[in-house]
């Protein structure tokens, strides 16, 4: 995936939540009075992982993370319907329409919607649930100045893979790819009620004077994404 794609997709994701409705402070997770969240939400459908193509996620990470995300909600006393059932739905679903790729291989967000809501509808129809809980990986814009980067509540290390660099000496600062935790919690009417995001490290590096995806395998420090969790869990 070229710079301009990764760009257009960061973008969008973030107008995408920008438009969300909000309700309580600024800079509360909560859409709504938290009183009323939790007078309203005391069960949940948790989602599988969704983790876009730009991200590398190895399957032993991926289920790390989501079963990090299973103990993280049971210990706000919040019952969960069962995530593999919900996995299973889904998959099913997937594979009944083909797939969820194009014919040129690329994720057909049509088709992941439409599987989405397949998945939501067949979870209410089977269980007295109160709204579904979504945990997924997002890329997002991470302001840097020098060589530090800023975003979703941590810190991380610019990093170069060459020697020559157009960004040393001298300050310099813009925006760069990070990763984050992202958990979202909507009720039965797939209403947004709560948004946070918990940061995990840098999904870019700088060669030069660009910024380029990295193509090392980062996404493997199993302290690092369970604190990403517990973080995006915490307010709830």
């Amino acid at each position: 995936m070229n710079r301009t794609t990764l760009t257009a997709l960061i973008f969008c994701s973030v107008i995408c939540l920008l438009a969300a409705p909000t309700y309580a402070a600024s800079d509360s997770p909560y859409l709504i009075e938290k009183k009323d969240f939790k007078k309203k939400i005391s069960s949940v459908a948790l989602s599988p992982l969704d983790v876009p193509d730009m991200i590398p996620l190895s399957a032993d990470m991926r289920t790390f993370l989501e079963t990090e995300a299973v103990k993280a909600l049971a210990k706000k006393k919040i019952n969960n319907q069962g995530m593999p059932e919900y996995a299973a739905i889904y998959t099913n679903f997937t594979n009944q329409i083909g797939g969820l790729r194009n014919a040129e291989g690329e994720l057909d967000a049509k088709r992941k919607a439409l599987v989405r809501d397949h998945a939501k509808r067949e979870m209410r129809l089977q269980h007295a649930i109160d709204g579904f809980a979504e945990i997924a990986l997002v890329a997002v814009s991470a302001q840097f100045s020098e060589d530090r980067a800023e975003w979703d509540g941590v810190k991380r290390k610019v990093i170069s893979n060459d020697r020559n660099s157009l960004f040393g000496g001298g300050k310099y600062q813009g925006s760069i790819a990070g990763v984050s935790f992202q958990l979202a919690v909507y009720d039965r009417n797939d209403k947004l009620l709560f948004l946070q995001r918990s940061g995990i490290d840098l999904l870019q590096t700088r060669q030069g004077d660009r910024l380029v995806l990295r193509d090392d395998d980062f996404l493997n420090d199993t302290k690092q994404l369970k604190k990403s969790v517990q973080s995006a869990f915490k307010p709830l």
